[in-house]
C-alpha cells in the first residue's frame, strides 16, 4: 500500500535529477521499506517489483530466501526494542537497521500471510492499483445491509487474523532473542495495520464506486479499472449503463427523470446491484447512516442523499485522492444554483459547450418550480407554510439569477477550448481549464 506516485523516468531519469542515480543495480526490485521519520513507532512495508525509493522511504534489500525473514524481525517487537536502544529518537536511518542483529529463523509462511492480509485490506478501496470493486458487491447479498453486515465480518476476520499472526511473529522472535523478561507477543488494537469496518466511510465509498460506475471508470461487468482515457468502448458496460455524456448533475430539488439526475441513477444502480426489493430499504441505509438524526427526525432519504451529493461528496473526493481529484465539480457560486460532475479522464473539448447546454436545459426547469411553488403559496393560508414557499420562491430566484452569471462564464470559456494533458497533472490542468474564471469548485 501507499503506493501513490509515478515518477518520469525517460531515458533511466538522466537528465531529470539534480543528484547522482545511485545503487541502481537495486531498481526496480522487490524490497523492504520503511518511513525516514515516525511520529510512532518503527514498521515496515513489503514492496513488490516495479519500484522506486529514496531516503524518505529507504529501502532494504537481501535475496529472496531471507526477505521475508527479515521483514518478519523488522516489524517485530523485539526489532522495536532494540531499535529503541540503537536510536532513541524519531529518525530510522540505514545505519540503524544495518546494525540491527538478524538471528535467521523460519518464519516466512506467517510472514506471507501477513503481507496477503494487508494486502487484501488496501485493495478494497478503490486508490489501490489493484481495486477491484466495491467490497459490498463481493458478498451475494440480496441488501446493501446485508452486505456491509457481511463485509464487516470480513474486514473483522481479517483483523482478527493479522493480531494473531504478529503476536505468534513476535513471540517467535522474543524467545529467540531471550527477551521473556523484557517483552510480551501480545499487540493492542491500535497497533494493527488493515482497517475494521466504518460505516459511514464505507458507504461513502459505495457511492464513490457508484459515481465511478455512472462515468464509466468502472463497470458492474468488469472488474478493476474499466476507462481511464483511450478508446471507449460500450460492450464493457451491460448491466448498468454509464452516463453518454461526461456529466451528471448535482441539484437540492429533482428537476429531471433521466440520468441527468444523480437520485435517479442511485436508483437505478441499487437495483441492479442489489434485489429490486430491497431499493427503499438500501435507500433509508445509505441516510441513516450519513445523517442518523436527520433521518430520525422524519427527513426523507432522497433528500438526505441529494444533500449529501450537492454539499460533501466533492470535499470528500478530493481529500481521498489529495486534492488531485479525478471527478471534477462545476459550481455556480454560494447558492448552490447549479453543480454538476465531470470525469477528468472523459473530458474533451466539447465539454464547455454541453455542460452549458444543460444549464440552459436547468433554467425552464427551475421556472416550472417557482411556478409550483407560487401557486401552491397562493393556495395557503397558514402563515408557516405561507413563510415556507416564500423562502423557497426567493431561494430560486437568487439561484436563477446565479445561473445568468454563469452562464456568462462558460460561454466565454467555451469560445477557446481547451485541450487538457494528463500528463501535467491535475493542479495545472484544473487551472488551465479554468483560464482565470471561477468555473469549478476548488480543490
Amino acid at each position: 500500500g501507499n503506493n501513490d506516485f509515478v515518477l518520469r523516468w525517460e531515458n533511466y531519469g538522466n537528465g531529470l535529477t539534480r543528484s547522482r542515480n545511485e545503487n541502481n543495480q537495486y531498481y526496480f526490485k522487490k524490497g523492504i521499506t520503511w518511513s525516514f521519520l515516525s511520529s510512532t513507532h518503527f514498521s515496515c512495508r513489503y514492496f513488490p517489483e516495479g519500484y522506486l525509493w529514496d531516503v524518505s522511504g529507504s529501502s532494504y534489500f537481501t535475496s529472496s530466501q531471507y526477505l521475508n525473514r527479515v521483514l518478519g524481525l523488522l516489524n517485530s517487537k523485539v526489532a522495536k526494542y532494540i531499535l529503541d536502544i540503537l536510536n532513541p529518537t524519531m529518525n530510522y536511518q540505514v545505519m540503524n537497521i544495518i546494525a540491527l542483529p538478524f538471528i535467521d529463523c523460519n518464519c516466512e509462511i506467517l510472514v506471507k500471510k501477513c503481507i496477503n492480509v494487508s494486502k487484501q485490506d488496501w485493495d478494497a478501496f478503490e486508490t489501490s492499483w489493484d481495486f477491484k470493486k466495491s467490497p459490498f458487491l463481493t458478498q451475494n447479498a440480496a441488501s446493501l445491509h446485508q452486505a456491509y453486515n457481511s463485509w464487516s465480518n470480513e474486514a473483522l476476520t481479517r483483523f482478527n487474523q493479522l493480531k494473531s499472526n504478529e503476536e505468534e511473529l513476535n513471540r517467535i522472535f522474543i524467545n529467540l532473542y531471550g527477551l521473556q523478561d523484557e517483552l510480551t507477543p501480545e499487540e493492542d488494537d491500535k497497533e494493527v495495520s488493515v482497517r475494521k469496518a466504518d460505516q459511514v466511510r464505507d458507504i461513502k465509498a459505495f457511492l464513490s464506486y457508484f459515481i465511478g460506475c455512472v462515468f464509466g471508470r468502472y463497470s458492474l461487468d468488469q472488474d478493476g479499472l474499466v476507462y481511464a482515457g483511450g478508446d471507449w468502448d460500450d460492450s464493457k458496460y451491460t448491466t448498468f449503463k454509464p452516463n453518454k455524456e461526461n456529466f451528471i448533475l448535482l441539484t437540492d430539488r429533482q428537476y429531471f427523470d433521466d440520468d441527468r439526475d444523480i437520485i435517479v441513477r442511485l436508483k437505478e444502480f441499487l437495483t441492479k446491484t442489489f434485489d429490486p426489493e430491497t431499493l427503499t430499504e438500501n435507500m433509508d441505509f445509505i441516510a441513516q447512516t450519513l445523517e442518523p438524526k436527520k433521518f430520525e427526525r422524519g427527513a426523507s432519504a432522497e433528500d438526505i442523499i441529494r444533500t449529501y451529493f450537492l454539499n460533501d461528496f466533492y470535499k470528500d473526493h478530493a481529500k481521498i485522492y489529495q486534492k488531485r481529484p479525478i471527478y471534477w465539480e462545476f459550481n455556480s457560486g454560494r447558492n448552490k444554483a447549479f453543480k454538476a460532475l465531470m470525469y477528468l479522464h472523459r473530458y474533451n473539448t466539447e465539454q464547455l459547450p454541453m455542460v452549458r447546454h444543460y444549464l440552459h436545459e436547468l433554467q425552464p426547469a427551475m421556472n416550472d418550480l417557482i411556478e409550483v411553488d407560487q401557486n401552491l403559496l397562493d393556495q395557503e393560508t397558514t402563515a408557516s407554510a405561507k413563510g415556507k414557499y416564500r423562502k423557497a420562491i426567493a431561494t430560486l430566484n437568487k439561484q436563477m439569477n446565479e445561473i445568468m452569471k454563469y452562464d456568462q462564464i462558460l460561454d466565454h470559456l467555451s469560445q477557446n477550448p481547451v485541450n487538457l494533458d494528463l500528463d501535467d497533472g491535475v493542479l495545472v490542468n484544473h487551472e488551465k481549464l479554468q483560464q482565470g474564471e471561477k468555473l469549478l469548485s476548488k480543490l
